[in-house]
């Protein structure tokens, strides 16, 4: 809990007043997940019923190809071993499960949904409709990094690839249930180890 106080008078008169902030380590990352669902996920699924006019569930493929995409997501949990098994044993790399709730809630249960369904589910899609799949991937691999800007070339390049890969998914599963776990899975590996 922080503290600040406060007293003076110019007649000698002093008064204290207390403010004390309330600090909880839940309400912050479940105020950050409440305004990611108002700012992303929403104004897509608004996009879509008003001026795409269609079911939200069926365009973004959160009901199509359900078994496909989960075998694509256990391909990205045998990605996900073999990358901790990787760092871990072979490079010596701790193993950091002590997280708490906000990176829990926000860098491993919500990536996934927050950032798929708009790029993934609605920008990608869009943009294939139009340009075809190889221009949309790019691009839309290449709007994704700018999302996630500043960062370094290295960590830019990866960010695209990986982008490009969850196009790659998607196209071939039908399903966006394997973007959404295959990203949540990532992060949980930039954040582990």
């Amino acid at each position: 809990m922080q503290s600040a106080s406060a007293s003076h008078f110019s007649n000698g008169f002093s008064v204290s007043i207390h403010i004390r902030a309330v600090t909880n380590p839940y309400l912050e990352p479940l105020v950050s997940a409440l305004w990611r669902l108002i700012f992303w996920i929403i104004p897509t699924f608004l996009y879509l019923i008003y001026v795409n006019q269609c079911n939200p569930w069926t365009y973004l493929k959160l009901t199509t190809n359900r078994g496909k995409g989960l075998l694509w997501a256990l391909a990205g949990c045998l990605w996900f071993a073999l990358a901790l098994s990787y760092r871990h044993v072979l490079q010596g790399i701790p193993i950091n499960l002590h997280l708490g709730f906000g990176a829990w809630l926000d860098m491993v249960v919500l990536v996934g949904f927050v950032e798929e369904i708009p790029f993934r589910g609605l920008v990608f899609q869009k943009l294939n409709e139009f340009m075809g799949f190889w221009p949309a991937s790019l691009l839309g691999s290449f709007l994704f990094v700018c999302l996630h800007l500043p960062t370094s070339p290295y960590t830019a390049l990866y960010i695209f690839v990986f982008a490009w890969m969850m196009c790659v998914v998607l196209k071939r599963s039908g399903s966006l249930w394997g973007c959404i776990i295959i990203h949540s899975l990532n992060d949980l590996l930039s954040l582990v180890v």
